[in-house]
Order: C-alpha cells, then sequence, then structure tokens
C-alpha cells in the first residue's frame, strides 16, 4: 500500500484477484462544515413554492450528517415568510425541502438563511413578483410539490385516493372539458387571452401540442336551456405553448419525466373584442397535439383534497360530470384581461374593412354577422353584437316577440346600395321555428323596428328588403314559439301538512338563471303585516333553477316549511337572468295555515362549503337541531381568527354566506359551535 497525503487520499494496489495489479484511488469522507440553497427562486407572492437545502463540504459536494432539525427564516424583507419553516435531515442524508412556502409582498432583494447542526448557514437572495394585473380568475392549483420533481421543476402529485394523472380531450377523440366562470355583478370582464394546461406522455420538455378551440356556454353545457354564446370546434385559437415547468407524477415516482406539463395561452379572438357580463359562464376547450397520446388535461391537485371542482367533460355522446374514484375534479386555467365598470351584458366587438365590390361580403364569425352590399367606396366596418335586450321600441304590427340581443354598425367612409344582412341560424339564440324569423332594423334606440323580411339560405337567415344606412339590427318572429323571457303561465299554492306548496309553470324561457320565492305576512282582510322578504332563492336550492332559454314548458315545485298555523302569507315569483336582470311577476298566491305543519326531526351538522375552492365568495351549509344561537368561527392555516360571528339560525338547514375580499389565497377552517356541538371543516380561497 502506498500512502497519500492524510489530508485527502490514499491509494491501494490489488495482488490477487480479477483486478490484481490494478491501483484504486480512495477519497475519505469529508465531514459537512455548511449548508447551501440549491434551487432557483422566483416566487410570486401568495403563491407557494420550496426551498431545497443541502449539506455539503468545504469542496461544494453534498455529504450526510448525523441528522437534526434545519431552520429557514427570512434575513431581509418586509414581508412575511409562512410555512414550513423548520424541516428534519434523516441521519445519513444531506438533501432536506422546506415545502409550502409562502410570502406576503412583491419585492426584490428578498433573503433567506438555513441554519442548524452547526453548520455554516447557506443563503439565497431573490426577487418575489406580483400577481400579474392582469390575471382576472384563476381556478384552482396545480403544484403540490414545489421543486421536487426532475431537475428542480414543480411536481403536481396525485392525491391519494385517487388515480387519473389526466382527462382526455384531444380533437382526435372528440372529447372535450369544460369549466365555470362567474363575472361579479356591475362589471364586465374582457378577456383577453386565457392559459390552459395539458400534456402527452412520452414528450420532451419541447411542446408537441399544436392547437386548442374553444366555446363559451351561457348556462351549464349539455343542461337544457344552455346555449353556446362564443366560438366553435374548429377554429384553432392557440397563440403559445410551452413548457410550464410541472410534471405529473405520483408520490413515489416524483422525479418521473413522462409527463411534462404545458401551458397554453389562448386568444379568444385575433381580430374581436370580448367582454363577458355579469354571470355564469362555462369555458369549453378541446386541444390537439402531434403525438398519439392524449393531449390529456391535469386536474386541480391539492394535498388530501379528493374533490376539487365541478368540471364536465363531453364524453363524444353527452356531457357528465368530471370524476376521478367517484370524486368531482376541477381542472387549472387562468383569465387574463381587465375589468370594465358598469357592464350590463356580454359584448363581442370586431372591426373589418369594406372593400369595393359588387356584391361584396363581410363577414364577422364571432359576431355571427354577415354584411352584404354593392359597395363602390370603401371603408371600414365595426359591429357591436350585444347579448342583452336592445331598448324598448314598436316593432311592426306582424312581428309579436324581438330578440333579447341585438348588433349595431358603425360606418366610416364607406358608401353602399342594396345592403343585406344575414347570421347562422344554429347560432341564434332562442330559435325554434325558424320560418317565422324576421330580421329588424332601426335608425337608434328610440326610433320603431322596421321589418327587412328574412328568408332562409343554407341554414342562413337572410334580410330579404335592402337598406342603406347602417343602425341597429335584431332578429323578431312572427310567432310566440320563438322564446323571451320567462313567460309565466301558472302560478299557485296550497297548505299542505308539510307547509306551503308552491307550483308554477312557464310557456318558454330566455337566459333564465333561477327564480326567488318572496314571501310576505298579511292579516285576514289582506293588510301587510310583514314585508315582503326572499325566502328561498335559485343559488341554494336546485328546484328554483332555470332552464335557461327553452320553447318548451317547465313546471317547477317549492315547499315552504317555515310557515306558522293561524297565519296567512302572500307569495311572489321573482326571476333572474344569467346576467343579473331581475324580473318581478305581478301575479301572487295568498294561502292561509291553519294545521300546525308537522314538525321535522333534524340533526346539528356542518357541511362542505361550496364552491370549494372559492374566490372569493363562498357558501357554507349547516343544520341545527333546533332554532336558537351558533357561533361561526373561521381561522388560516396558523390559527388565527379571521372571522367570529354569533348566528340567531333556525331549525332546519341554514346558510352563510362569507366573502373572503380582505385574504389571502390559502387553506382556511371553519368551525361551527350549538349547545353540546362543534364541527371543523377545511377549505381553500384561491386568488
Amino acid at each position: 500500500m502506498n500512502a497519500g497525503s492524510s489530508l485527502s487520499t490514499f491509494n491501494v494496489r490489488r495482488t490477487v484477484g480479477p483486478d490484481a495489479g490494478r491501483t484504486f484511488r480512495f477519497v475519505p469522507l469529508r465531514p459537512a462544515v455548511k449548508l447551501a440553497i440549491l434551487n432557483p427562486l422566483a416566487p410570486t407572492v401568495g403563491k407557494k413554492f420550496a426551498v431545497v437545502a443541502e449539506a455539503q463540504d468545504a469542496f461544494n459536494l453534498p455529504q450526510p450528517t448525523t441528522g437534526g432539525t434545519l431552520t429557514l427564516s427570512l434575513v431581509s424583507g418586509t414581508g412575511t415568510l409562512t410555512g414550513n419553516l423548520t424541516a428534519t435531515l434523516n441521519p445519513g442524508q444531506s438533501r432536506v425541502v422546506f415545502r409550502n412556502l409562502q410570502y406576503s409582498v412583491a419585492q426584490p432583494g428578498v433573503q433567506v438563511s438555513v441554519s442548524g447542526l452547526s453548520l455554516t448557514p447557506g443563503t439565497a437572495t431573490f426577487t418575489v413578483s406580483p400577481v400579474p394585473p392582469e390575471l382576472l380568475y384563476e381556478s384552482g392549483p396545480l403544484v403540490t410539490n414545489p421543486a421536487e420533481g426532475a431537475n428542480f421543476a414543480d411536481a403536481s402529485v396525485i392525491t391519494d385516493g385517487l388515480g387519473i394523472f389526466g382527462f382526455q380531450h384531444s380533437v382526435a377523440s372528440g372529447l372535450r372539458v369544460a369549466m365555470p366562470i362567474t363575472v361579479p355583478p356591475g362589471q364586465g370582464w374582457r378577456i383577453d387571452s386565457l392559459v390552459f394546461f395539458a400534456y402527452q406522455t412520452g414528450s420532451t420538455t419541447t411542446s408537441t401540442i399544436t392547437s386548442v378551440n374553444l366555446r363559451i356556454w351561457r348556462g351549464t353545457p349539455g343542461a337544457p336551456g344552455s346555449e353556446i354564446i362564443f366560438g366553435n370546434t374548429t377554429t384553432n385559437r392557440l397563440n403559445q405553448t410551452r413548457f410550464s415547468g410541472i410534471y405529473r407524477v405520483t408520490s413515489s415516482t416524483l422525479t418521473d419525466v413522462q409527463r411534462p406539463i404545458m401551458a397554453q395561452r389562448v386568444l379568444p379572438s385575433t381580430s374581436a373584442t370580448l367582454v363577458l357580463g355579469p354571470g355564469t359562464y362555462w369555458l369549453d376547450w378541446q386541444t390537439g397535439g402531434s403525438l398519439t397520446s392524449g393531449p390529456w388535461v391535469p386536474p386541480i391537485s391539492i394535498e388530501g383534497q379528493l374533490t376539487t371542482g365541478n368540471a364536465r367533460q363531453f364524453n363524444g355522446t353527452t356531457w357528465v360530470d368530471l370524476l376521478d374514484n367517484g370524486f368531482p375534479q376541477g381542472l387549472p386555467f387562468q383569465v387574463y384581461g381587465q375589468v370594465i365598470p358598469g357592464v350590463p351584458f356580454t359584448t363581442v366587438t370586431q372591426t373589418a374593412p369594406a372593400p369595393v365590390g359588387n356584391p361584396s361580403t363581410i363577414d364577422f364569425p364571432d359576431l355571427n354577422f354577415t354584411f352584404i352590399a354593392d359597395i363602390t367606396t370603401a371603408g371600414t366596418l365595426t359591429v357591436n353584437y350585444y347579448l342583452g335586450p336592445p331598448a324598448p321600441s314598436t316593432p311592426p304590427t306582424n312581428i309579436v316577440r324581438v330578440s333579447s340581443y341585438y348588433w349595431d354598425v358603425t360606418n366610416v367612409g364607406t358608401v353602399f346600395t342594396n345592403g343585406r344582412v344575414r347570421s347562422n341560424i344554429a347560432r341564434l339564440l332562442g330559435v325554434v321555428n325558424p320560418s317565422t324569423l324576421r330580421w329588424l332594423r332601426r335608425p337608434n334606440s328610440s326610433q320603431p323596428w322596421s321589418d327587412l323580411g328574412g328568408t332562409v339560405i343554407s341554414g342562413n337567415l337572410q334580410s330579404t328588403n335592402f337598406f342603406n344606412a347602417f343602425s341597429e339590427f335584431s332578429i323578431g318572429s312572427e310567432t310566440l314559439d320563438n322564446p323571451l323571457p320567462v313567460e309565466l303561465t301558472s302560478f299557485t299554492g296550497n297548505a299542505t301538512a308539510q307547509g306551503v306548496r308552491l307550483q308554477w309553470q312557464t310557456a318558454s324561457e330566455l337566459n333564465n338563471a333561477g327564480f326567488i320565492i318572496m314571501r310576505s305576512a298579511v292579516s285576514a282582510d289582506g293588510e301587510t303585516i310583514s314585508p315582503a322578504s326572499a325566502i328561498a332563492s335559485y343559488e341554494t336550492a336546485t328546484e328554483l333553477r332555470g332552464k335557461g332559454t327553452t320553447a318548451s314548458s317547465t313546471a317547477y315545485s317549492f315547499l315552504d316549511n317555515t310557515v306558522e298555523a293561524g297565519k296567512t302569507y302572500l307569495y311572489r315569483l321573482r326571476s333572474v337572468d344569467f346576467d343579473g336582470t331581475v324580473h318581478d311577476y305581478p301575479t301572487t298566491v295568498r294561502v292561509e295555515v291553519r294545521e300546525p305543519v308537522q314538525a321535522r326531526v333534524y340533526e346539528y351538522a356542518l357541511e362542505q362549503n361550496y364552491p370549494n375552492p372559492f374566490n372569493p365568495t363562498t357558501t357554507i351549509p349547516f343544520t341545527m337541531k333546533e332554532a336558537g344561537t351558533a357561533t361561526l368561527i373561521i381561522t388560516d392555516i396558523l390559527g388565527r381568527t379571521v372571522l367570529s360571528e354569533t348566528i340567531q339560525a333556525r331549525a332546519g338547514e341554514n346558510q352563510y354566506r362569507f366573502v373572503a375580499n380582505n385574504l389571502g389565497s390559502g387553506l382556511y377552517f371553519y368551525t361551527l359551535r350549538a349547545p353540546g356541538f362543534q364541527q371543523t371543516r377545511k377549505m381553500m380561497l384561491l386568488k
């Protein structure tokens, strides 16, 4: 044996065996002397990230330790660092991960330090980016294990109890997926772009995604009365695709690279501006790729949570709920754009040149509007499509209904004669009998409508009477079988042993989100004892949800079991459109309750909030065994109370509407306390 330096290495020569004559150099184990932070850090404020720390020797090589606790701390920065700030380094290991970290302020120069085991602390300085101001909505998280994937990429781990990596929604398969968004009352969202996620098994980090098509529904896809208000299944709206920095994996294969997830930036239109008005809409999309696998869309992933949303999937025949082992799943996506205050309903705007021609045809495909004319001087046309009712004015005598949507056209420089307009009938809302449809025109909203005629040509409704100036356009119907807003044909109420049973029927509905039941107490001679108030709403009672748009008759029923014997009640109906428009119906029902209502037996219970995840409003249902006082307490993940409210609850089912405008994204716990009862559940706020 030839000894080398006692400080570093020594050599050994084999004299027997298959390696006889060979010399081996041995490097003795060097002790760990310092800690280092390995992964690059570029977090976004309020978003989860991770720090990977390693014990190293003097030569920056990883070295095992005897084990112990490491601590991550904030060295510089005005914000708050939260999450798993301690981690255990097991004996013989050199690397540990601090998970679920969040930083509260967007700023440069943030520095953290990892310390412990009497080793020299390691530091890292980085910038915390703000949430992009144009981000209007994010449906839910995809990353469960930041920096724990291959090459310090993020990992999206299948939750224990679930088994699906992703859901099929490829162009080749014909399958589609959909998720809802809600635009709050009093504002509109200009949709500039959307970001969807998908992977093809076996791809590299170079994206193989080639297309995304998009439709937007008013109403749940596949539900009676729901309608497509924008988009189609053929136009490729993909603008950009790239590796998201996330791999879809299992908990036992964190560094697997078979499913790199791509982020797709989708433009609703390259030539039109889309502004969604108040209401709930469903984004329905489909993705194409160059590989044979998928594309697959990974679900929202939250560690320990089995139900993550209410996505739907078109299976080639019908729309069904998106489930994994029976648990409803949500899908991750982002909406970018601008909030526009005071928008009453959805608007699509498009500008196009109007060239000389005899005739010349100018198509506005995202507006379902085509202008045809003999144009002698070229110009520019701007068309606005409004998914809301035009201002009331007198229709022609042959027209009994006017559409609840309309177009207006602004002309710059175009000179024309023999103007005509047309629309694809399949894309017109509320149409049952195309043969009775007519195009209507008026110079402005204060003038009466004139009849432009109408004929069906190759599935399109085209006007037959020429016009030579621009203005507003709508669709009229000569018969009642093409629907308008909810047409109520009957409303009755009867006292039963279980309560007051209300029943009503509609002949047709247009954009009907649902009904609200209004009730007041009256004396025997009809004088009001208590003012009318809402006792039930479509937002919480499924039996009050409307049918959207339908020309068919629909029967509704509701049981009011909160009445008292010896009192008389007056009921009235209120309907609400998808855009938030309220309609109060003059018909009232008076019901006298003579016999006590049979008491229903209840038990205390706290139910799961919905929607969950939410932003920023959610409903917390709970049941009281008897009327009385209950206390609702909401705490954050650190145990800090963010709300404590005493509720005077009635016996039976109750609901509390929680608004988290001033809270940050994260996991929260809500607890209900009542006499002899306490229960806690968790909910996720995602902003």
